[in-house]
């Protein structure tokens, strides 16, 4: 994964977190990947308050924590220790930070490091009649990342900046998510002699931004099944992959 190196915000953590944020509380350097979500729901002065009870018995009031959460469509984290208290006569948990905000991702959307075997297939454009998966010329790629809106990947012989690409997944990345996706390639890099293509997945909400209305229609189901939602789950799963990594201490 190619990061920035980590700063320290100027702002406290209580000025940088905004009130519904969500978060992810995890203990640092923990065997057991122990994390929870929650979101903040009020803060005064050095304190966040979320919402009350602890519901995971794995982690004990008094814990030394670290916070991650995504502003701005960046990675942020920091230290904090999680205990209870009382604000306006109401119980919550606190968080009361220990250390500045590091940013750890600066980035459109935060990717993971990972090798997926992967077929794409090349969508001939202008679309004039029905597209079927099994009609499409598949190719072996190998992914070198994974974000929330898409991959980075192989160059194939072929392609061009600029086309539309099927992907099929092998076995289940993510539960409840579809194993073929479409995708445009928005860009052309390289990681020493190797070139990439930097594929953007098209989710059904917005294949108008890609593809003209008769083009959408000719498409089978079976390359529309991406939406938003599934997008949303891409994204907590990718940093959850990166808590995992960050507690086992290969980031």
């Amino acid at each position: 994964m190619q990061t920035g190196n980590k700063r320290t915000s100027q702002a406290t953590c209580v000025e940088e977190l905004d009130l519904w944020q969500k978060v992810t509380i995890s203990k640092p350097d923990d065997a057991n990947q122990v994390w929870f979500e929650s979101r903040v729901d009020d803060s005064d002065k050095d304190v966040l308050y979320l919402p009350f009870p602890l519901d995971d018995s794995r982690m004990a009031y008094g814990s030394r924590t670290e916070v991650t959460f995504i502003k701005d469509e960046c990675l942020y984290q920091f230290d904090a220790i999680l205990d209870s208290g009382i604000l306006d006569k109401r119980q919550y948990l606190t968080l009361r930070p220990t250390s500045g905000v590091r940013h750890v991702q600066r980035r459109a959307a935060v990717r993971m490091d990972m090798r997926l075997k992967i077929e794409i297939a090349r969508i001939q454009r202008p679309i004039s009649q029905q597209v079927f998966v099994e009609d499409l010329n598949w190719q072996p790629s190998t992914t070198e990342n994974f974000s929330a809106t898409g991959i980075l990947t192989r160059v194939t012989s072929g392609f061009a900046v600029g086309d539309v690409v099927a992907i099929r997944l092998h076995g289940c990345l993510i539960e409840g998510a579809p194993k073929m996706l479409l995708s445009s390639w928005r860009r052309l890099a390289k990681i020493g002699e190797t070139a990439f293509m930097g594929l953007q997945f098209i989710t059904r909400e917005r294949a108008g931004d890609f593809l003209l209305p008769g083009e959408i229609k000719l498409l089978s189901a079976d390359l529309l099944q991406l939406t938003e939602a599934h997008i949303e789950l891409f994204g907590k799963f990718v940093i959850n992959y990166e808590l995992k990594l960050r507690q086992q201490g290969k980031r």
